[in-house]
């Protein structure tokens, strides 16, 4: 978890894309993957869609590793198979781990 200056090094870095992202996944194969998320996007983001910044970060991490399992979302389609995959995810870990603590624990350690 970076801010958006460090994930904008990295977007433009890896991707040419100038600017912040929500989130960056990288593919290393054989299981090992990596995710990069902006704490800033997803508490920004968070306001804007009326949830919990930790609902956010969840939601961000639930992305990326559908990326890392072969989901896309540039295609409209591909995108809506996504969401319903990440909106199932979400609401299985919501159930399922205390997850609204991330954001109280990520700024304790700043």
């Amino acid at each position: 978890m970076v801010d958006d200056a460090t994930i904008a090094k990295l977007n433009e870095q890896y991707h040419a894309t100038p600017g912040p992202t929500d989130i960056l996944s990288f593919d290393y194969g054989e299981g090992q993957g990596e995710l990069i998320i902006s704490v800033e996007c997803a508490v920004r983001q968070a306001k804007r869609f009326r949830v919990t910044p930790s609902r956010e970060l969840a939601r961000y991490v639930v992305h990326g590793i559908l990326h890392l399992h072969g989901y896309d979302d540039r295609a409209p389609e591909d995108r809506r198979r996504m969401r319903a995959a990440e909106r199932r995810l979400i609401s299985q870990a919501c159930r399922d781990f205390e997850i609204t603590g991330l954001i109280s624990r990520q700024r304790s350690k700043r």
